[in-house]
């Protein structure tokens, strides 16, 4: 393998494709990127798909070939997706709260699954360098021990395998099974150790980089500062350079790239959508050189969603008023269109609107089911809504009817039968509905697979975890915006011809050190984790950002808010003059 990392060469790199060989790069967005690219540049109409892809994709990819090749371990276990190694963590922990009471165990699954993670990918568990033992006597990282524990039993019980744990494993055999195939290692920066160990099993490859991460490259750039008084002003201003980008430049690669996104990226493109006037505004959602890739939300924001969710939860003898009313008002649920039964005189579409209107003035925030169910059932009164009313009882016969703990396939199948009966999702669907109705599909087969790692649930339980499945699938989600949205380790890697750096200040650029509460803090600092404190978030945050500014073509926009509320910012030092 080399050594040192080469300048890529989009024609090299399409030899290597050509005579069999691979390009391998960080992350899907990358591999979108690079085939984009290719294509840009090809001279045929119709290209045989090339050989790039995401390493872990290559990894979970490579151990399903060998398992099909019938080769131990690999036939004999599968690799756990992201939601069921968190449903695997979130297992352990609620096991466990007899021993380690905690007020939320799945925010406590992440933390765990992040630092075991850490752990791997840094080795620092391996036989000759493993100290964490000598650490015990610290509550945290003796409860990370016994989960840890916990976890490797319950993987190896099931036959299954977390991403780095594979990534392990593969190399041991790729240690005796070299591979032989050209390789082009694109953009992997500073790779963990345990994917340095990966690499090193490839006899002929060789590291590539798009951009230097060391050297800065501005001398072709123009480059434009701004201070802003506060927030609102810093995100009016990119919204309406944004719209400006887009509108004289529509087939230009435009981002803005924000080192406190999950903060801005409402704010952002609400601010974008309101400084296009109604005319651009049906001008873009017709016109497809504007729309960019869908932005991933989770289905469980979605009103189909949420009101299939809260059908569900329906079994709970109290109830939030509040949810009643988005009941009464869902579109989704039997009754809804207006139908009338025969025994009442009222359109049950107009009586759900008087129910609503009873419920906010006499009802207290909480109800009782069985006071609910009543008052719907009131024949003479213009409330009355007895196809709601019996659909509900229905539901609640059903759940009498059902054993209270079952795995999570048998709850799919109840839940399936519960949102026939409610008449979920109802009959004509928008397109966007549609898709989302097939996200959902996904998401209650997934949860029906983790019946293994999950074990018997109340219906309560069984409806929560469910509810998280639903909180990480992705939702297709269009934006009219020719503008994309990133984190700075999103864009990394990526290339642009108009790039503004939003929100660059001295408190979240360079990031706090946050190092993880389950992994001794001296261990975290001897190997330089990522977050474990200043100084390696200094040094990944100059690299990260000097990979941005080489990424970029033509112009570069950076900016910060002087002020927020009563909070006062200054500009990054890596971003001032």
């Amino acid at each position: 393998m080399s050594e040192s990392d080469m300048q890529f060469d989009l024609q090299q790199a399409l030899e290597i494709i050509d005579k069999g060989g691979m390009l391998l790069v960080p992350n899907n967005r990358l591999r979108k990127s690079l085939l984009a690219m290719i294509a840009a540049n090809s001279k045929q109409a119709v290209i045989t798909a090339p050989r790039v892809e995401a390493v872990d994709v290559w990894v979970r990819m490579t151990w399903q070939r060998l398992a099909q090749r019938g080769i131990e371990p690999f036939c004999s276990a599968y690799v756990l997706d992201a939601q069921q190694e968190q449903m695997a963590w979130t297992r352990i922990i609620e096991e466990s709260l007899n021993t380690f009471p905690l007020l939320n165990p799945q925010e406590t699954a992440k933390a765990l699954s992040h630092a075991y993670q850490l752990m791997k990918q840094w080795q620092i568990d391996s036989p000759d360098l493993s100290r964490l033992e000598q650490f015990s006597g610290i509550a945290d990282i003796a409860a990370f021990l016994y989960w840890r524990s916990k976890f490797q039993i319950l993987c190896k019980e099931q036959h299954c395998s977390n991403l780095v744990d594979a990534v392990a494993i593969l190399t041991q055999y790729l240690t005796s099974h070299p591979i032989d195939d050209r390789i082009q290692l694109i953009n992997f920066y500073q790779p963990p150790p345990l994917y340095q160990q990966l690499f090193a099993t490839f006899t002929h490859a060789e590291f590539v980089t798009t951009v230097s991460d060391e050297v800065l490259q501005t001398a072709t750039l123009d480059i434009t500062r701004f201070e802003f008084a506060n927030l609102e002003n810093e995100i009016r201003t990119c919204a309406k350079w944004a719209a400006e980008k887009i509108a004289q430049s529509p087939n230009a690669v435009i981002a803005v790239v924000c080192a406190a996104k999950d903060s801005y990226e409402q704010l952002f493109h609400a601010a974008l959508a309101d400084v296009l006037d109604s005319k651009s505004l049906i001008e873009l959602r017709s016109d497809k050189r504007f729309i960019k890739e869908s932005r991933q939300m989770p289905i469980a924001q979605s009103a189909l969603i949420k009101d299939a969710l809260l059908l569900l939860g329906m079994h709970n003898d109290e109830q939030q008023a509040d949810d009643l009313c988005r009941l009464l008002r869902s579109p989704f649920v039997q009754g809804a269109s207006g139908a009338t039964n025969p025994e009442s005189p009222n359109d049950e579409r107009e009586a759900r609107l008087h129910m609503e209107q009873f419920m906010r003035r006499h009802f207290s925030k909480r109800v009782s089911w069985q006071h609910f169910s009543d008052v719907l059932n009131q024949s003479e009164r213009n409330y009355s809504c007895p196809i709601l009313a019996s659909v509900l009882l229905e539901m609640r016969t059903i759940l009498r009817n059902t054993p209270q703990q079952q795995n999570s396939a048998q709850w799919s199948k109840t839940f399936c039968k519960l949102l026939a009966v409610a008449g979920w999702p109802g009959e004509e669907l928008s397109d966007r509905n549609l898709t989302t109705l097939k996200q959902w599909q996904n998401a209650l087969e997934q949860f029906a697979d983790a019946s293994a790692l999950l074990g018997k649930m109340t219906c309560a339980q069984a409806i929560d975890k469910l509810r998280s499945f639903c909180q990480q699938k992705g939702s297709q989600s269009s934006t009219q915006q020719g503008v994309e949205f990133y984190s700075p380790t999103e864009a990394a890697g990526l290339s642009f011809d108009h790039l503004w750096l939003l929100g660059f200040t001295d408190q979240n650029w360079p990031a706090s050190a946050s190092p993880s509460p389950f992994l001794p803090y001296e261990i975290q600092k001897q190997f330089d984790l990522p977050g474990s404190h200043s100084e390696a978030q200094y040094q990944a945050a100059r690299s990260a950002l000097t990979v941005l500014i080489n990424s970029t073509r033509h112009t570069l926009t950076v900016s910060h808010a002087s002020s927020d509320g009563d909070q006062e910012f200054r500009p990054s030092s890596l971003t001032a003059p």
